[in-house]
This record gives structure tokens, C-alpha cells and sequence, in this order.
């Protein structure tokens, strides 16, 4: 297995407004999330990336292109790494929904593995089944780059390590964060 780098895409709008995003909030990369991409871009120069793989979505392609453009490579869009489709949750914070679903708020919080979001994808059965199949289809032979979203990457790092969803929120990744897996380990980069 080569290094395969999965990178969470630059802060955007939506972060600094601590709003759900999901699929349908699709906002633009702040300053720092430009500044993000070009430092993942820098940290990756030396690492002989092959291709780079991206979620289509706003904040993903632009961190993407930016890197892209650094190493001389085409970003390929691939649907499977959108972000979950939050549903109704899209648009808005934390406290917004723990107001209105307080209970499924609070089951998002200890059991994600159970959330089906109102609107929206069950999270096990949906958006884990696309990543994982999509994950075990990759071909990883050559040193690739994933630019995706905070719950695409925990869901990978979870199948790996042989957890269950459930385990989520124990591997919190920040915005530009570059995760390193190889055969040997999962650390960031």
C-alpha cells in the first residue's frame, strides 16, 4: 500500500458560522481556508502524489484545485465523497438543533450510527455504506491525495482501525488537517 493522504477541506464560510453544511450549504473557503490548502499543497510537494481524488462540493473543490495547482495534478470529482446530506440540519448551529431535535441531537452526539437525518441520509446506511465501498474500490498502489469532509474522514479512519461508527468523535480532524495512512499506521501528517 502506498501513502494515502486524506485532507479535510480549508475553513469556509459556513465554519466560522458554526453551521452545518452538509450537501446543500455549499459555501466558499474563507482567507486562512485558501492559506489551509496552500500549506496541505507545500506539506505534499515531496511526497510524489499520483492523483487527487475530491468531493465536488464548494469548499472541497476549491481546497483541492489550490493543491492541485501546487503539484501539477488534476483534481478528479468523485459524488461518493460528498459530505452527509444533513437534511433539514443544513443551515443551521448547534444550538439551533439541539433546540428542534433535541433528542436526535443528542443520540448524533453518542450514538451516530443510529441518526438518520430529518431530510436527510441515515448515516450508517447511506453515507458509511458510499464511503466504505468506495474506500475498499480505491486503488491503492500509488501515493494519493482524498480532499473531503470532517465525517467522510472519520468514517474511513473508523473502518480502518475496525471500529464502529460509533467511535466518530474520538478522531476530531480540523480543517486542513492531513491524515496519513499507510500500511503501517493512520497519523496526521
Amino acid at each position: 500500500m502506498a501513502n494515502i493522504y486524506i485532507v479535510r477541506h480549508g475553513q469556509s464560510m459556513a465554519n466560522i458560522e458554526h453551521k452545518y453544511q452538509g450537501q446543500s450549504y455549499d459555501t466558499d473557503l474563507t482567507e486562512l481556508g485558501r492559506t489551509q490548502a496552500l500549506d496541505v499543497g507545500n506539506k505534499l510537494q515531496i511526497r510524489d502524489i499520483k492523483i487527487i481524488y475530491s468531493s465536488p462540493l464548494k469548499r472541497t473543490q476549491q481546497t483541492a484545485d489550490i493543491i492541485a495547482t501546487q503539484l501539477g495534478l488534476k483534481v478528479f470529482p468523485e459524488n461518493l465523497l460528498k459530505e452527509t446530506d444533513h437534511g433539514d440540519w443544513c443551515y443551521l448551529t448547534d444550538d439551533e438543533i439541539k433546540l428542534r431535535w433535541p433528542e436526535m441531537y443528542q443520540l448524533w452526539q453518542t450514538n451516530p450510527s443510529q441518526i438518520i437525518f430529518p431530510n436527510g441520509e441515515s448515516f450508517q446506511t447511506q453515507t458509511a455504506k458510499r464511503v466504505i465501498d468506495w474506500w475498499r474500490a480505491l486503488d491503492k498502489s500509488k501515493n494519493t491525495v482524498i480532499v473531503s469532509h470532517e465525517n467522510i474522514m472519520q468514517i474511513i479512519i473508523t473502518f480502518i482501525l475496525g471500529q464502529t461508527l460509533d467511535h466518530i468523535w474520538e478522531h476530531r480532524i480540523k480543517n486542513g488537517d492531513v491524515i496519513c495512512i499507510n500500511s503501517d499506521n493512520i497519523e496526521i501528517c
